[in-house]
């Protein structure tokens, strides 16, 4: 037997399982890793767009008071009484010293035109003498701008004079004192102005901003070439996707650089319509949070070695316990072998080693003497050849569901046959012993005799037998004999009495003493015999439990006590009875002996007063039948159940003294149980139990 103190390596620090292990842990904190490296670029892209989304709202405000400032300039100088002199004469020299003021005082203004109401440019700021007269009818602003004759900021377009690059006008009509328009004031606004009021906002390291007009063609853009060219942006389409602009960036393929993906942010600039797009790249986002992803990952990985280590430490410290453990299991093993050995040899009971083909591999010496056999003939046999036959198959049923490990072990009683024929009973228990694969290698089985034990119990059954024969017969005989005993008892009582009628003069007081002795005695042996065969018609006629209305018994039982109870003066009180299991006539018969006991049993000086009521303890209704009269001494509460047993004599209070025995067995018929409380003289108060009635709703009322 190996010492208890020897323990086997933990399953998951043996062999490859400890690397499978390992395996799993750095997979386990490398989907950690990687989750709170996705945590960690949901934080900052969120943020990052969030500040691309602040951005884009900056910018379309400082453009849209920028606009609206140039816009205020304009008008203002438009309605200039002697610019509106000097358009009206139609005087070119008056009109661009009016225009040269307009730029020299508002550095934002590069150059401007004044055209009549039909577009026809006739002055020019700088001056530029080869296009006076043209006419610029079809030019985008004028359409815009004499549409509603209110000021209009058009989209981008190439200059026609100067340097040929972009630039976006914004015109204002011109009006009389009449409210007529008579010209239209045109600054012509270069978008590289425009990109100095843009470039204020300072942006993130992968973030581009982008304006474009109503059209989508670009103003401004820190990515692509936009001042010598109108290019269209190539994100302009997807701003029906933007739901709400301003607190909304959605991600899009970036066309230049497959593979990538952009946030776009926007915000729109309402005074004109233009749009300010903030794009920022998805690439540069995890590259703002490498450095943070390889700290975060040399510490997993840290974590992860110091782990691994820690197990390969315990492991080998595990191992080193156990070849020192092992050593010492195996001088124990030794010493336990001796032990095992003379406890095997020397063991009151019966021990055997059987092999899993049953033959028997090993016997003790108490064995040998339980069966007959010699040693040497045991293990010549199997155990089946010494098994009774009738328990044969019992014996086979237990081994097959061990060995398919249905129990550790198994104990039944059964049958040997010894050597001379004779069968002795035995307790045998076998238990299964597995080699280290886990496969049966043989049984312990341990046999004590128990043949006189059995010899006794079968004796004492048949002892039991019959005695409940015997009782029924008794009971048998106890109900016709007092059915028998009446007839006679009747016609000794009735001859008596007609002896009294017909020579009653001739006889002297002693002898009609002596025959109202007989009669008497002859009454009250026939009620004795009455109860007596209502005392055994409680087993021999008593009807199995049913479910019934004990408040229709109680009732039931007053009726049948009306005649007692009014001559008494008595008072019967309840309250809403339960329904129980039992048998309804015998507790009527309960309910009429208690109450017709308490009737008798009542004190002189004042009438009976009885009460009924019931509580539920468990699963059974506990009834009171409570009562004001003369009491018991509690010296005779066990006695008042007893057959024939009284506490008063005839005299005081008539009766055959078997009431409560009656209601006694009536009750215990059914598991149930009845006692009594009582002080003398402040009246008595009788208890009985009985099963309730099952319900599922839970409600026995």
């Amino acid at each position: 037997m190996t010492s208890s103190r020897v323990q086997t390596i933990p399953w998951f620090l043996t062999g490859r399982n400890i690397f499978l292990l390992g395996f799993l842990l750095f997979l386990s904190l490398t989907g950690s890793f990687l989750f709170l490296c996705y945590e960690h670029y949901e934080s900052i892209k969120v943020q990052a767009l969030k500040e691309d989304r602040a951005s884009a709202n900056l910018l379309s405000l400082l453009l849209e008071e920028h606009l609206e400032k140039v816009v205020k300039t304009m008008e203002a100088y438009a309605s200039r009484p002697l610019l509106i002199q000097a358009i009206r004469k139609q005087d070119t020299t008056k009109a661009t010293e009016h225009l040269a003021k307009l730029v020299a005082t508002n550095p934002g203004i590069d150059s401007v035109v004044l055209t009549d109401k039909a577009a026809n440019l006739w002055a020019i700021y700088p001056v530029r003498p080869e296009v006076i007269g043209m006419n610029l009818a079809h030019r985008e602003w004028y359409q815009g701008v004499s549409r509603e004759w209110k000021p209009y900021i058009s989209n981008a377009m190439i200059r026609l004079v100067g340097e040929k690059d972009l630039a976006v006008h914004i015109c204002v009509p011109i009006f009389d004192e009449q409210g007529e328009v008579i010209g239209i004031l045109v600054n012509t606004q270069r978008t590289v102005t425009l990109s100095k009021i843009i470039e204020r906002i300072p942006l993130d390291v992968g973030a581009r901003s982008n304006v474009t007009d109503r059209k989508g063609y670009l103003i401004f853009s820190t990515r692509f070439a936009y001042d010598k060219e109108l290019k269209l942006y190539p994100y302009y389409g997807v701003k029906s996707q933007i739901t709400y602009p301003g607190d909304q960036s959605i991600p899009l393929p970036d066309p230049l650089e497959k593979g990538k993906t952009r946030y776009l942010s926007s915000s729109p600039i309402e005074s004109c319509g233009w749009s300010v797009f903030i794009s920022r790249d998805n690439h540069v986002l995890l590259k703002e949070g490498l450095h943070h992803y390889l700290q975060l990952g040399t510490t997993v990985l840290l974590i992860w070695v110091v782990a691994f280590g820690a197990l390969l430490f315990l492991r080998n410290q595990i191992l080193v316990r156990q070849i020192r453990e092992r050593l010492q299991a195996e001088r124990e093993l030794f010493r336990s072998e001796e032990r095992f050995r003379a406890t095997f040899e020397q063991a009151a009971v019966g021990m055997a080693l059987v092999g899993i083909d049953g033959r028997w591999l090993r016997v003790n010496q108490r064995l040998c003497e339980i069966t007959g056999y010699p040693a040497e003939d045991l293990l010549t046999k199997t155990f089946q050849e010494i098994t009774h036959p009738d328990d044969l198959d019992l014996d086979l049923d237990h081994v097959r569901r061990l060995l398919a490990g249905e129990f550790p072990d198994y104990s039944l009683e059964k049958r040997y046959l010894t050597r001379d024929g004779a069968t002795v009973w035995a307790n045998l228990t076998v238990g299964l012993v597995r080699d280290e694969q886990g496969a049966p290698d043989y049984f312990i089985a341990v046999i004590e005799d128990i043949t006189e034990r059995m010899e006794a119990e079968e004796k004492l059954r048949t002892l039991n037998e019959d005695l409940i024969r015997s009782n029924r017969e008794l009971e048998q005989f106890a109900y016709i004999a007092s059915h028998d005993l009446q007839e006679p008892l009747r016609m000794v009582s009735s001859y008596t009495q007609l002896l009294a009628r017909r020579y009653g003069e001739l006889l002297d007081q002693d002898a009609k003493d002596f025959i109202g002795f007989a009669v008497d005695g002859a009454n009250r042996m026939q009620q004795l015999i009455q109860d007596l065969l209502a005392y055994s018609r409680i087993t021999t006629r008593g009807k199995p439990p049913e479910p019934l209305d004990s408040h229709d018994a109680l009732g039931e039982a007053v009726a049948n006590l009306q005649a007692t109870i009014q001559e008494s003066g008595a008072l019967v009180t309840t309250v809403d009875l339960p329904r129980v299991m039992g048998d309804r006539g015998q507790l009527v018969q309960v309910f009429q002996n208690l109450i017709a006991n308490a009737v008798k049993f009542h004190r002189p000086e004042e009438p009976p007063r009885i009460h009924v009521s019931a509580e539920r303890t468990g699963g059974f209704w506990t009834f009171r039948v409570a009562d004001n009269g003369i009491g018991i001494e509690s010296k005779y509460f066990d006695q008042v159940f007893q057959v024939f047993q009284r506490l008063h004599t005839r005299s005081e209070y008539p009766g055959t003294g078997i009431g409560l025995a009656i209601c006694k067995r009536a009750i215990e018929r059914f598991g149930g149980r009845i006692w009594v409380e009582s002080e003398p003289g402040t009246g008595s108060t009788f208890f009985f139990t009985l099963p309730e009635v099952p319900d599922t709703k839970g409600d026995n009322k």
